[in-house]
């Protein structure tokens, strides 16, 4: 039975135990697949020896926390909060049951706020808030401010977000009713909520530490078996772990951890898209890992996942789900060339983009702090107008208060009406750039198309003038000026060649970027493939009197594609030949950490200046110099072998002092013994 006497602490932590029964109720009829939990809960009331009041209470709070949570129907969700408002519009005065109607007030502002009814939420947050202590009822308090928590983060509110978070946290410290379970599900959700907001605020790494926190308190709940023995906890612990899987999978995602992402999202799916898990955070993580794949170019994976929320949202509704799977549809459209559905998916996309900013700008512009002060001068206003034997004093304030509201209702009209404005100036300015970027495309399709024919059709001229010009200069008959000549067209020709070979590699590059060709990587150890490498472009060196030497530290195991890294590498000595002095040492070394492993290339050549530094890896750059013999450089082999690094996963750089030489470095991630490179 209730305790008597609501108003102190013991009061306040039965009635909140209460109110935790009825839901882990309503949870344990659904988890265990109860055709029709309404019937089973109107059926039990109407047998329950309880007072009629105390009865109808567990009876609507428990049916409109079950169309809330499950069936995701408000408006019946809110028809039964409101028939549990009514049960107190006459015991408004009755202190027995001051905080039964705190539990009403809070349940029927949650039917609003799931409404995206933020204004009218509020109103009944704030007017509950006002009838609390929080010292005599922290229980009630910390619940009052984790909702406000929760409609400051939907309000995009974060700070605000957090201070009302933490505060719930400080508050519920001294609830009574806590057991054990209901201390750990409190500190999950804490840490849950703050990882959400800093994830928001772009602040990655307090995201993942609140993130790696709430596992570890899952993981060690589940390895200690502390709440094996009941079946709602054990519920609650596979639920939540895969709510941290899927917040692991994005924090993991945002620091380029793209395969550790990955496999966090599916375990999250696995477990969510369960009957009478997190379903619709499931199929937000489903789209997470959907758009993961239209990035990565693995299109067919992606339109499973596509499919597989569709399938849900066609017998749930979710605004959340419908506007993420419509962004991701659309980039799938977009990568897989058809041009015909992507613009009508965009457009689908941009409208429920544009109802979700005109719900912002209906309902967003409401102050939770504000209301709460307004909400307490009212107060005060009423305590004065009850004391005050003077009706000039009730006529003077109901002015002031009109007066306020006129401003305020103008204000607010004002900025809807910008807003309104500024919404459609945003959404012409999204279908503009989205028109520029089809033209853009096509435009680099056509002149990718004609710069392949124009190098395809220079190379076989070339190819001949050079071997004519390799015939002739060996002719011994020829006169020296002759002979000369012919160097010179030989010279030229070989050159021409030379950046019509790099010209080809930026074309099969650009290839390899967006997975149309040399896609695969293979498992290489460094040692040998370096070796290679090197002996490739000796005989160059020595043409020149030079010198390379290796300089490896044990060996490495990188996932390559080694043609196009081969060419990098190439580029690197070529570049260290061509701007070395003759008779000169080129040192190759190779030395390795945990995760990665560092190459570098060391000449003592004709070194860079600064001023050229900054544009050594630009295509088609400008700092271009004569090699120590008269070599021609056409600036397009940095920039080539940076776009080649960075499709690894790794990073290139240099030091260079002028007339000491030049080292690049690379540094690539390790794989481990037993990973599957494909």
């Amino acid at each position: 039975m209730i305790s008597e006497d609501f108003k102190n602490v013991d009061g306040d932590g039965e009635i909140k135990q209460m109110a935790d029964e009825i839901s882990t109720h309503v949870d344990s009829l659904v988890w265990a697949g109860h055709p029709d939990p309404v019937a089973f809960l109107d059926s039990a009331a109407q047998a329950s020896p309880e007072p009629e009041i105390e009865n109808l209470f567990r009876k609507y709070i428990a049916i409109s926390y079950y169309f809330s949570e499950y069936r995701k129907n408000y408006a019946l969700a809110e028809t039964y909060a409101d028939s549990t408002l009514q049960l107190f519009e006459k015991k408004q005065n009755d202190s027995d049951y001051d905080i039964l109607h705190l539990y009403a007030l809070l349940k029927k502002g949650e039917t609003q706020q799931h409404q995206h009814l933020y204004g009218t939420a509020i109103r009944y947050f704030v007017q509950g808030w006002q009838m609390i202590n929080p010292e005599t009822a922290p229980c009630i308090a910390a619940k009052y401010l984790c909702r406000l928590g929760s409609i400051s983060y939907e309000q995009e509110n974060y700070r605000k977000s957090i201070d009302f978070y933490s505060r719930s946290w400080r508050l519920s410290a001294d609830c009574s009713a806590h057991s054990d379970f209901s201390w750990f599900r409190r500190t999950f959700n804490h840490y849950h909520h703050l990882a959400s907001n800093y994830r928001e605020l772009q602040m990655p790494d307090s995201a993942l530490y609140y993130d790696e926190w709430a596992l570890a308190l899952l993981e060690e709940a589940e390895s200690s078996g502390r709440f094996s023995e009941n079946a709602n906890h054990r519920h609650y612990l596979k639920q939540a772990k895969g709510v941290a899987y899927g917040n692991m999978g994005t924090s993991n995602k945002e620091f380029g951890r793209e395969e550790e992402a990955e496999r966090f999202w599916k375990k999250s799916i696995a477990i969510n898209e369960r009957s009478g898990y997190a379903n619709e955070h499931a199929e937000l993580t489903r789209l997470r890992l959907a758009e993961y794949y239209v990035n990565a170019g693995r299109l067919k994976e992606a339109k499973t996942e596509l499919e597989q929320t569709r399938e849900w949202l066609d017998e749930v509704s979710s605004e959340k789900v419908e506007l993420s799977w419509w962004r991701v549809r659309w980039k799938w459209l977009a990568r897989a060339g058809n041009e015909a559905q992507e613009y009508a998916a965009y457009r689908q996309y941009m409208e429920l983009q544009e109802s979700k900013l005109q719900n912002k700008v209906d309902t967003g512009a409401t102050d939770i702090a504000a209301q709460i002060r307004l909400s307490e001068q009212q107060h005060e206003i009423g305590r004065l107008q009850r004391e005050s034997e003077l009706g000039e004093m009730y006529l003077l304030m109901a002015v002031i208060v009109s007066l306020l509201t006129i401003v305020i209702l103008f204000l607010i009209w004002r900025n809807w009406s910008q807003s309104k404005k500024n919404v459609q100036e945003l959404a012409d300015l999204s279908k503009q750039v989205f028109n520029q970027k089809l033209q853009l495309e096509k435009s680099n399709k056509t002149i990718t198309r004609i710069m392949n024919m124009v190098v395809h059709d220079l190379r076989n001229p070339l190819t001949g003038i050079k071997g004519i010009s390799s015939m002739l200069r060996s002719d011994e008959k020829l006169a020296d000026e002759h002979k000369k000549m012919i160097g010179l067209i030989h010279d030229s020709s070989n050159h021409a060649m030379e950046l019509i070979n790099e010209l080809m590699d930026s074309n099969i590059l650009e290839e390899l970027e967006n997975g149309y060709k040399s896609k695969k990587k293979e498992r290489t150890e460094m040692r040998p493939f370096l070796k290679r490498c090197v002996d490739v472009l000796q005989f160059r060196a020595r043409e020149k009197g030079q010198t390379i030497e290796l300089d490896f530290e044990g060996d490495a195991t990188v996932s390559l594609n080694r043609d196009a890294m081969q060419r990098v590498i190439g580029n690197l000595i070529s570049n260290a030949i061509k701007f070395s002095h003759r008779d000169s040492t080129i040192r190759l070394s190779m030395e390795h950490s945990t995760e990665t492993v560092l190459l570098s290339v060391q000449d003592n050549g004709i070194g860079i200046p600064n001023d050229l530094k900054e544009e050594v890896f630009d295509m088609f750059t400008e700092a271009k110099r004569q090699g120590t013999s008269g070599e021609q450089s056409f600036g397009l082999g940095l920039s080539i072998s940076k776009q080649i690094v960075n499709a690894h996963g790794g990073s290139i750089w240099l030091e260079s002092e002028e007339e000491k030489g030049t080292t690049v470095y690379i540094e690539l991630p390790l794989i481990s013994q037993d990973s599957k490179v494909q």
